[in-house]
């Protein structure tokens, strides 16, 4: 396993800096999907959302070397294959799946293929895991299953269905004392949250209270991220009332101020939606000094910005708003 391992993590850095498509196509001629299976078959693989309870062995993870030498392993070969993974054709080619699948939002673990049951299984497992005993473990997995929900509305959706992962995704949120592993959760959050089925299934599983910490308490990248998954799961009537509540409204006009048009765009979104389905959104807005922050950016932004975009949007919705 440490052979291995050490064989993916250079692999990786070769494939990672700069993205080198070449080699990622021989890489995949060579056989690297045949090396990574290899190394992920070494642990625990659950295939469905039953088998998450009950696969993984609750031994005592920090004393059991050789356990953790495999699970290491495995992130080594799930890291491999995020530096692969970026696109359609390669996810298709190492997971041995067609495009059709790809974008089939009734995917379910019996249409996986062999290669994609362990991939993302083993990933599952990881996570799981390291919910258990060491959150650190879990960043390899999380970034790869970030990135397959961000090409793949079908593997999201396929994802969202498991309440098991999405319970362990919930107590890594929670793990204060590694920052890395909140922000890698919040990634894959973020690409999870980007459909209806998903995003009605983040909402059941109580995310929201931990987003609403996030947002007071966490440093900017954090803030930034919970931004991007509010916005998606603002669309969703039932979370409207929860994610209209006055610490998301405080936090989020704190981030007008903060120089990152990205994420001002985003709360420029959600207010969007908040003055349509709050009644009491304008004067909220006003008494916060939320139109004062607007107006200002709006004369400092050029013509052409998506940033300029989003506040004509909101200034439409504003101005719409019956006295």
């Amino acid at each position: 396993a440490g052979c291995q391992s050490i064989a993916a993590w250079a692999l990786g850095n070769l494939l990672r800096s700069p993205r080198n498509e070449e080699m990622i196509r021989e890489s995949l001629q060579c056989g690297v999907q045949k090396g990574v299976l290899a190394m992920m078959k070494e642990v625990p693989i659950p295939s469905n959302d039953v088998e998450m309870d009950h696969s993984t062995q609750d031994f005592a993870f920090s004393s059991n070397r050789q356990v953790e030498q495999k699970y290491n392993a495995a992130g080594e070969a799930a890291l491999l294959t995020f530096h692969i993974c970026n696109n359609l054709e390669s996810i298709s080619s190492l997971m041995s799946l067609q495009k059709e699948q790809l974008n089939n939002s009734e995917l379910s673990f019996c249409d996986l293929s062999k290669e994609a049951t362990t991939i993302i299984g083993c990933c599952c497992g990881i996570i799981l895991q390291a919910s258990r005993f060491d959150a650190s473990l879990s960043l390899p997995a999380l970034r790869l299953l970030g990135s397959l929900a961000n090409h793949s509305n079908s593997l999201a959706s396929l994802l969202a269905k498991q309440t098991s992962f999405l319970q362990a995704v919930h107590t890594l949120m929670n793990q204060n004392e590694n920052k890395v592993a909140v922000r890698e959760s919040l990634f894959l959050l973020t690409n999870l949250s980007a459909g209806e089925l998903p995003v009605r299934r983040i909402i059941a599983q109580n995310f929201i209270p931990i987003l609403l910490r996030l947002l007071a308490e966490g440093e900017f990248r954090i803030k930034k991220q919970v931004s991007f998954i509010v916005t998606n799961l603002v669309i969703v009537e039932e979370a409207q009332a929860a994610l209209f509540s006055p610490g998301f409204i405080a936090g989020f006009i704190e981030l007008l101020s903060v120089e990152d048009n990205t994420t001002r765009s985003a709360v420029l979104y959600f207010f969007h939606y908040y003055l349509y389905h709050c009644n009491d959104a304008a004067c909220v807005l006003t008494h916060l000094g939320a139109f004062d922050i607007i107006e200002g950016l709006y004369y400092k932004q050029p013509g052409n910005s998506n940033l300029y975009e989003e506040i004509l949007r909101f200034k439409d919705s504003s101005a719409n708003i019956p006295s």
